[in-house]
């Protein structure tokens, strides 16, 4: 039976994702985003969507207190929402903590608000142990689940650890590190556990319990069946896929000169994730994300799911990553790349190569001549009040060059 679903976070990996997942199942979707650009692929020919019918409603909209009563219109007639949002990215004063309780209690009223019978949270996992401190991040996934059980009383929270697809930004930083270290460091003497898990095993769960009362205000925690540390999961991989011996070398006396900032610059230039992005995740690497008192066989016993097993699970995302078969990736959703065929008309050359691990991509677009004079002004722009692009620092040490040798500078 059709049921009308609502997904905020709906450009994140695991929404891109679900999104497929349910339209092919034919369910009616409203999609909340703040750039609805990046959802533009849904309305073209999308070679993942088994069907032409018109059930996707795309919102481009904030979730700010002011827009309480337009996020609540737009709930109107919806069974169930699904929350994915979660502010890895805010930096600067707000503290990402306080900013995911306020986004998860602002939706939760709104659902409240417009009828909305149930709220499927993906979480993480945590469970404190001694000598296994939670970190930051995982806390705020736990309490985000707090702040909408206090707003809805139909709240279901998933909790899964390290999520293994093709495209994943956790397993960008397993493939990536496996494929370039000649080695690994260990700077401290004990590492996080993990029990990881397939990205197909997490969308069937998050499908299974949709308005599946059994799940209404209960916390279900999802994993496969190995308890791995960080670096068993890197060495797993290179050992499976690459069939490369990976060692690690502890060095405990580098401990306080190895930060995690310094290590997010070394993980974000080796594999091109982010480094705000891989600070936060790192410092879950300490912590115990396993499964611990609620485990998803005591609230559904007979649930049909069984999760695939690390080894299989990295099998599978190398072969999709081998393959191109990318229905999403960490940070845009995959109709977007240039990699995908269905998009080849656009450009006049395409070139994709994987090198020391990891996939580039090259482009170029034709320009009408109507536009050249368009695109000439957008370029005389550049610099003065309007800055310059990205990264800043290139252009500052483009320019202090350019002072040496004589020049103007910037």
């Amino acid at each position: 039976m059709q049921k009308h679903i609502a997904i905020f976070g709906s450009t994140s990996y695991i929404g891109t994702k679900l999104i497929i997942d349910l339209y092919n199942a034919g369910h009616k979707l409203t999609l909340f985003t703040r750039t609805a650009r990046k959802l533009e692929f849904l309305n073209d020919e999308c070679f993942y969507l088994q069907h032409t019918i018109p059930n996707i409603c795309i919102v481009e909209q904030k979730i700010e207190e002011e827009e309480f009563d337009h996020i609540v219109e737009h709930l109107q007639g919806v069974d169930a929402v699904y929350y994915l949002v979660h502010s890895l990215y805010v930096s600067g004063k707000k503290d990402f903590l306080q900013e995911d309780n306020r986004l998860a209690a602002l939706v939760a009223r709104a659902s409240s608000k417009a009828g909305v019978e149930q709220i499927i949270f993906m979480g993480g996992l945590g469970v404190e142990k001694e000598g296994y401190p939670l970190s930051k991040h995982l806390k705020s996934r736990q309490e985000s689940a707090v702040y909408l059980r206090k707003h809805h009383n139909g709240v279901t929270e998933f909790r899964a650890g390290v999520i293994i697809g093709a495209g994943n930004s956790s397993f960008e930083i397993v493939r990536s590190l496996a494929k370039k270290m000649p080695f690994l460091l260990r700077p401290y003497s004990k590492e996080g556990l993990c029990q990881p898990i397939f990205i197909d095993d997490v969308i069937d769960y998050l499908i299974h319990a949709l308005l599946n009362p059994n799940y209404y205000n209960q916390i279900a925690e999802i994993g496969c069946k190995d308890t791995l540390t960080y670096s068993q999961m890197i060495q797993r991989y290179a050992e499976h896929i690459l069939d490369k011996k990976l060692v690690a070398i502890p060095i405990p006396y580098f401990a306080k000169l190895i930060t995690p900032g310094l290590l997010s610059a070394v993980i974000s230039r080796l594999s091109g994730i982010p480094a705000i992005l891989v600070r936060r995740l790192l410092y879950g690497m300490y912590s115990a994300a396993v499964i611990g008192e609620h485990s998803i066989e005591k609230i559904d016993p007979h649930c049909p799911i069984t999760p695939k097993t690390y080894d299989e699970s990295i099998e599978i995302a190398a072969q999709r990553d081998e393959q191109g078969m990318l229905q999403s990736i960490w940070a845009t959703p995959y109709e977007l790349s240039v990699l995908n065929p269905e998009k080849k008309k656009q450009f006049l050359r395409m070139t994709s190569s994987e090198k020391e691990g990891m996939l580039y991509e090259g482009y170029s677009k034709e320009i009408d001549i109507k536009d050249i004079e368009a695109v000439f002004e957008k370029v005389k722009d550049i610099g003065g009040k309007t800055g310059y692009y990205s990264p800043k620092w290139l252009w500052l040490a483009r320019g202090w060059i350019d002072i040496l040798l004589g020049g103007r500078g910037l």
